[in-house]
């Protein structure tokens, strides 16, 4: 209960790899906002320069029925092709 919510957009090359991730969540130029905006800007840098979405899916925090923890979390499962996210 209580949970923000938020839009994602995932642009991929044209062989459908994640290329970047774009996170926006509660009111604009809000902190939790600007968070998630550089987060994924993190994100879509990893993936520009070669990191693995699967990988970084993996590597981030998980709940104990494997689904992820966060919003970046979700973000990069849906990068890697993963949308049994919830």
């Amino acid at each position: 209960g209580g949970g923000l919510s938020g839009l994602l957009s995932i642009g991929r090359y044209e062989d459908g790899h994640a290329a970047e991730a774009f996170l926006e969540v509660g009111k604009p130029g809000d902190d939790i906002d600007l968070i998630c905006r550089d987060a994924a800007c993190l994100l879509s840098l990893a993936l520009q320069y070669g990191a693995v979405a699967d990988v970084l899916a993996r590597a981030l925090a998980r709940l104990e029925d494997g689904k992820p923890a966060t919003i970046l979390g979700s973000a990069a499962d849906i990068a890697a092709g993963s949308h049994s996210n919830g």
